[in-house]
């Protein structure tokens, strides 16, 4: 399965496609689907979701919250966790929400959070970039 796991929609400041154009991408690319992760906004992973189910795509609902030391994925979720709390209270707050926190971008400056951060043991998995 083929799936692009951290999509920014035209819902976040770094995005331009809309959530219907990014699942029509995928279907084109012979991706078996995607997760929208737009920062700290969640309508365009929902709206994904609705449009991925019809095309028979895997659309995994998602979004990246900022945390006060760095960026955390949320997969699996309907509804966002605050941003701006510490990532152990962001991740307290995922699971709750019944999703998987993911540590975004470690490496990355300035929104990654470190490989120290990273490696706590709360998280569920972490999203290495290494170019």
């Amino acid at each position: 399965m083929k799936l692009d796991l951290h999509i920014h929609s035209n819902h976040s400041r770094d995005g331009t496609a809309s959530p219907k154009e990014i699942v029509e991408f995928c279907k084109r690319s012979d991706l078996d689907g995607c997760a929208i992760a737009d920062h700290n906004a969640i309508e365009g992973s929902l709206e994904a979701y609705e449009i991925g189910r019809s095309m028979g795509l895997v659309i995994v609902r998602c979004v990246e919250i900022s945390a006060s030391e760095g960026h955390v994925l949320a997969y699996g979720v309907n509804e966002l966790a605050p941003r701006g709390l510490s990532v152990a209270d962001t991740i307290d707050r995922i699971h709750a929400l019944g999703g998987i926190a993911v540590a975004a971008h470690p490496n990355r400056f300035p929104s990654g959070m470190g490989v120290g951060l990273a490696g706590n043991k709360k998280f569920d998995a972490c999203l290495l970039y290494t170019s």
